[in-house]
């Protein structure tokens, strides 16, 4: 069954972006050797991502047991022009 409606473009994208932070940093833990639930200290995310992201800040900092979520310049590029630096 078809679903009726416009579908909130900016919506989505603002969440495929906190999706793909999330799985970015998921893999960034398996990779260095970090249980999923090892706490960060903090995570910097491009300033460029703070409007997308501003509502979805408290949903990655719970996914992944990280204590603060700023934005500002960061250095590992996740794609999409978009870039993290994460902090243990």
């Amino acid at each position: 069954m078809a679903c009726a409606g416009n579908i909130d473009q900016e919506a989505y994208s603002n969440e495929k972006t906190a999706v793909d932070v999330i799985s970015f940093i998921r893999r960034w833990k398996h990779d260095n050797g970090l249980a999923l639930n090892a706490p960060l200290s903090e995570v910097v995310i491009s300033s460029s991502a703070e409007g997308a992201l501003s509502s979805a800040v408290d949903d990655i900092k719970g996914a992944m047991a990280i204590g603060k979520v700023s934005f500002g310049e960061a250095e590992l590029d996740i794609g999409n022009g978009l870039k993290i630096t994460i902090i243990k």
